[in-house]
């Protein structure tokens, strides 16, 4: 059970493979990544997870883990529909039952040049029964209970008045009589791991822990000796050893003592430790700041507030003094020695120095767009006024007060006066422009009558449509529609959507008509044309900045690109969206759609 908690704890998925890849087993994490329930997913084969693309690299993989360590990126398809692109590594595990795959599954989603991956493991203590006994100070046995019996076959008759190194190997022979020196001081030894001989002649791995008995007199007479099986906790050892070090992420499992127990070989790569300089030494050595905001107070809290795999940000320290940041996902599991902490860290100085580096380039260009947006706005008001001007002084010699014109004179000043209130246009749309994205626009809501606003823009751009005869027509609802919006925007939107079917109509008509969705619901304001509408492929950048519609003759009308873009803008501002439908060659239809009443207040 605490080895299944631990696997539970990781938010890879880890999977028990037969040869042929049949999942025997796999924790939850592995089946929410391919989005598929964990019943059905244990007994499929692994094969039915993986894209066709990657069947190859599959079988070559559970080839290779069958033997020996093994690696593949391999792209799995979710349940649900999409696929995941994960990093599988393999141990093999021999055990009892057959030959079978250890896989551990990381999820790539999230990874951009780090790779990362997040492996939350534990370290599980297994044991058997306890064999009980009491020897001398000099390791004459005394008394055999039936555990002894059961872990070493020989019977209490057979056994008591017989030396207890009769059990142990010759070679360990001087280890235990160590232990019995500690026992005769007084002092006890606990969970020392021993090899013994059992009847038969087979060897069994325990562990024996020893107690000195004292008389009444506190002399030390005689031993307890527990021996424990420690076969089962070997092999188990030996497999979660062999996850350990197939998990892409540093390992450091502690105890409540705050001491190491257990480490991985990209723990050493991390910390510049070998192995033996970790284990059994504080974590505080690794990480001394982590260790004091969040290790003492983390075992205080009531088990279920221990939230498994939750990540935090922490400093810890190489061998050589070197500081550094690293992202640990946190994780416990209960195991015979009590609670574990499993703590699986990655070195995250590259990901930070990328994030400020971000941050640095997304200040610099905020200021140049707040020097942009400064810069439209003082140009647009200083070339606004010169402009004015000449169209006001053009439109005086026109009307000839100051004398006669030629015919020539006459063109030449109407272009000067088109092509000034063509500039004129352009800048006050970059101006418009500059105040929507810079947020500084403010809405002066008020009630509009919806026929009013139609009305008002037809009588304005009249004499263009007369130009060339274009029938102008607007069709309003029976019942009065009102708007609750900003009249400004709304003028100036419809004037660009009216003013662009004019202008890209030779022919025909223009129609504007309005609706509401029920009593209270959107109000919808059409302004379709019979001009020469739009390209299919032109309609997905019709609302781009400066884009311009080609006509069937292949050139383009005059005009800024800007007009539509703003009025989209301006629609949103007002809590509504422009909408189009087109068929080249017959002509469009623009759809404004706006929220009328409290919600538009809203």
């Amino acid at each position: 059970q605490p080895y299944r908690i631990l696997i539970e704890a990781m938010s890879e998925g880890a999977l028990t493979l037969s040869r042929e890849g049949t999942v025997l087993y796999c924790n939850s994490a592995f089946a929410k990544m391919i989005g598929g329930r964990l019943e059905k997913v244990i007994g499929s084969s692994l094969s039915d997870a993986v894209v066709p693309a990657d069947g190859a690299k599959l079988e070559s993989l559970l080839a290779q883990g069958c033997y020996a360590a093994a690696r593949a990126e391999l792209t799995v398809r979710r349940a649900t529909g999409g696929t995941v692109p994960t990093y599988v590594s393999t141990q093999p595990l021999h055990g009892g039952d057959g030959d079978r795959i250890c896989a551990v599954v990381t999820d790539l989603t999230e990874v951009d040049a780090a790779r990362q991956a997040q492996l939350r493991l534990a370290a599980s203590v297994e044991t058997s029964g306890a064999a009980i006994l009491s020897t001398t100070p000099e390791g004459v046995v005394l008394s055999w209970n039936r555990g002894a019996e059961r872990l070493l076959g020989h019977s209490a008759s057979e056994i008591i008045g017989r030396l207890i190194l009769d059990t142990i190997p010759e070679e360990r022979g001087d280890g235990f009589l160590h232990l019995l020196e500690r026992v005769r001081a007084g002092e006890p030894a606990e969970n020392f791991e021993m090899v013994q001989v059992r009847k038969d002649g087979s060897r069994i791995d325990v562990v024996l822990t020893l107690s000195p008995i004292r008389d009444g007199q506190g002399n030390v007479f005689a031993a307890s000796v527990i021996a424990r099986d420690n076969t089962a906790r070997k092999r188990a050892h030996r497999r979660l050893q062999s996850v350990l070090e197939s998990a892409p992420d540093a390992i450091v499992v502690v105890n409540q003592e705050g001491g190491v127990v257990l480490v991985n070989a990209q723990a050493e790569s991390l910390f510049g430790y070998r192995r033996e300089q970790m284990i059994g030494h504080p974590l505080s050595v690794l990480m001394p700041r982590y260790f004091d905001e969040f290790f003492g107070g983390w075992w205080q809290k009531d088990p279920h507030q221990r939230l498994p795999g939750s990540r935090h940000e922490a400093s810890a320290v190489r061998a050589d003094g070197y500081e550094f940041p690293v992202e640990i996902s946190v994780g416990a599991m209960e195991a015979e020695e009590g609670t574990l902490l499993c703590g699986s860290m990655r070195d995250i100085s590259e990901r930070l120095a990328f994030q400020k580096a971000l941050r640095e380039k997304n200040a610099q260009l905020q200021a140049a767009l707040q020097a942009k947006d400064r810069f439209l706005a003082t140009m647009s008001h200083e070339l606004r006024t010169p402009l004015t001007a000449i169209i006001g002084f053009v439109g005086l010699l026109l009307m000839k007060i100051s004398g006669p014109l030629s015919e020539l004179q006459v063109q030449q000043l109407e272009w000067v006066r088109s092509s000034s209130r063509h500039l004129l246009a352009l800048i006050s749309d970059l101006l418009d422009l500059s105040r929507i994205e810079s947020g500084k626009t403010e809405l002066q809501r008020e009630p509009i009558s919806c026929a009013e606003a139609l009305e008002e823009t037809v009588r304005e751009l009249a004499p263009l449509a007369q130009q060339k005869h274009l029938e102008v027509t607007v069709a309003a609802p029976e019942t009065p529609v009102v708007l609750h919006s900003d009249r400004r925007f709304l003028r100036q939107i419809l004037t660009n959507l009216v003013s662009n079917a004019v202008k890209f109509t030779d022919q025909g008509s223009i129609r504007l008509s309005c609706c509401q969705d029920g009593d209270g619901g959107p109000v919808c304001i059409t302004v379709a044309d019979t001009g020469i509408g739009i390209r299919a492929e032109d309609l997905s950048r019709l609302f781009g900045e400066f884009c311009r519609v080609q006509s069937p003759s292949g050139d383009y009308r005059e005009g800024t690109g800007l007009g539509l873009h703003v009025s989209q803008k301006l629609a949103v501002l007002l809590g509504g969206r422009i909408m189009v439908e087109s068929e080249f060659g017959k002509g469009s239809t623009f759809t404004l759609t706006l929220p009328a009443g409290a919600a538009a207040a809203e």
